[in-house]
């Protein structure tokens, strides 16, 4: 719906020592980011602590804390400083899922409504996780805002027809075939509405593609 942000998982507001840390950055959807999220991060345990910086520590007292200020898995053989920002990170109980540590996909679904032309996001099922995590990207990514809603339906709107065409046994084999790469095309992971599309393919069409 707009150019793209790289945005920082963790708001470097609230969290400084994270705002150069490559795990916390993530591509965004402008409006999501700058008119939803914004600073905004929900927890539901007590915050990770910063490390503790002096207005007068000198870079080689920085040097030797870079770790703790940016983790990265190439630092050490192990990762070690990594590792222990996803653990002390999973302790906060995010509300928001972070792509990092879990796959989103598996917690929400889609309901269409063909007479208001819109589709939703809606939980996946009744668990904690997906009615926590469908909560959090209404409030906070914005994700069910009426010109969303109508996009997605227009993008579903064509995904159904290349479904009728690709289901149609009386559609030359030629065109159903291209009705198949397209419908992989819209579930390609660099496609708008993506998670959408294969929510409705593999989940609610059950779809064999070749």
């Amino acid at each position: 719906m707009a150019h793209g942000d790289v945005e920082h998982f963790r708001p470097k507001k609230i969290y400084w020592w994270l705002a150069y840390c490559y795990d916390n950055m993530l591509y965004a959807c402008q409006l999501c980011n700058q008119s939803f999220k914004s600073d905004h991060f929900p927890v539901g345990a007590p915050r990770m602590k910063g490390p503790n910086v002096k207005p007068s520590a000198t870079d080689a007292q920085l040097k030797a804390i870079a770790g703790k200020l940016a983790p990265d898995p190439l630092d050490g053989a192990a990762g070690l400083p990594l590792q222990s920002f996803i653990a002390s990170a999973s302790q906060e109980a995010p509300g928001l899922v972070d792509p990092y540590q879990r796959a989103p996909e598996p917690l929400f679904a889609w309901e269409a409504d063909d007479v208001l032309k819109e589709v939703k996001v809606a939980p996946r099922d009744s668990s904690t996780a997906a009615k926590g995590a469908f909560a959090a990207v209404v409030k906070f990514c914005g994700l069910n805002r009426e010109d969303l809603r109508r996009e997605r339906h227009r993008s579903l709107s064509e995904l159904e027809l290349c479904r009728r065409v690709f289901e149609d046994p009386a559609v030359p084999a030629s065109l159903r075939q291209q009705a198949a790469a397209m419908l992989r095309a819209k579930m390609a992971s660099d496609a708008p509405y993506a998670g959408m599309c294969r929510y409705f393919v593999k989940a609610v069409w059950k779809l064999s593609l070749p």
